[in-house]
Parts: structure tokens; C-alpha cells; sequence
């Protein structure tokens, strides 16, 4: 059995997005579609075996809730907070509500632990290549 999947999947379908994602211009609708969920997820794959331990959380959803907590300087209990609460959060982490129930505060921890420091800088890189390459920042 697998114990990460690291492919790169649609979580909401495009009338889900129309029906709850009114403000298309929103921060995390626009980061959601520059940031290079694929490439960032196939790196981090290296950090979790193929054949031991219980499966992980989805490697999009604790990036994208990793990246939350940087982008608004808030830590893991705030950021959990945050996602429960707002949708346009729940929509950029790759969230369904149930998804939330596996989830809490240590599992962020872990998370950052599991892959480090050379992980972390990782993900900032290939963002802030993006966001440099659309335009966003200089």
C-alpha cells in the first residue's frame, strides 16, 4: 500500500468553485493557481516510504497549510482555525471539511520535522519562483 500520494488531484470541481468562490480575484484563489502544487509535492515524496508506517495527510493539504501560516504569520493552531472557518483557505490547502478531523496541530509539527529545513526552503523557492515569474513580486 502506498503511504503517500503524491499526485496532484482537482479536490474541488468547477461548480463547487462557482457556487463558493465568489471573489475569483481572492489572494489564495490566485496563489492556488500559480503555485506549483505538482513539482512541490514530487520533491517532498522522497521524504515518506513507499512500504512502512501509516499513510500521511495529503502532501498538498500540509503544504498548502504550511505556506498559510507563513503567508499570514499565524502558527498551527491559528491556521487550523483559519481553515475551518474560511473557505477561500479551505479551497487554497486542498481541504474538504472531513479532511480537518485527521488534522490538528502535531501533525503540522511532524510535518516541518519530517521534512526539514532543505524541505521548507524547498517549497519557498519553487513559490517565490512562480509568483516572480507571473509578476506578482519582483
Amino acid at each position: 500500500m502506498l503511504m503517500i500520494s503524491s499526485e496532484y488531484k482537482e479536490l474541488y470541481d468547477e461548480k463547487w468553485i462557482y457556487e463558493n468562490l465568489k471573489n475569483k480575484n481572492h489572494e489564495f484563489v490566485i496563489l492556488y493557481q500559480i503555485i506549483p502544487w505538482q513539482k512541490i509535492s514530487d520533491h517532498l515524496k522522497h521524504y515518506y516510504s513507499d512500504i512502512k508506517g501509516r499513510p500521511s495527510l495529503n502532501l498538498c493539504m500540509m503544504t498548502g497549510l504550511l505556506i498559510l501560516g507563513k503567508l499570514r504569520g499565524i502558527g498551527d493552531k491559528k491556521v487550523l482555525e483559519l481553515v475551518l472557518e474560511n473557505q477561500y483557505a479551505r479551497y487554497f490547502c486542498h481541504v474538504k471539511p472531513d479532511d480537518m478531523i485527521l488534522c490538528d496541530r502535531t501533525s503540522l509539527v511532524r510535518f516541518r520535522n519530517r521534512i526539514g529545513v532543505q524541505g521548507v526552503h524547498f517549497i519557498e523557492s519553487a513559490i517565490f519562483y512562480e509568483l516572480r515569474k507571473a509578476g506578482v513580486i519582483q
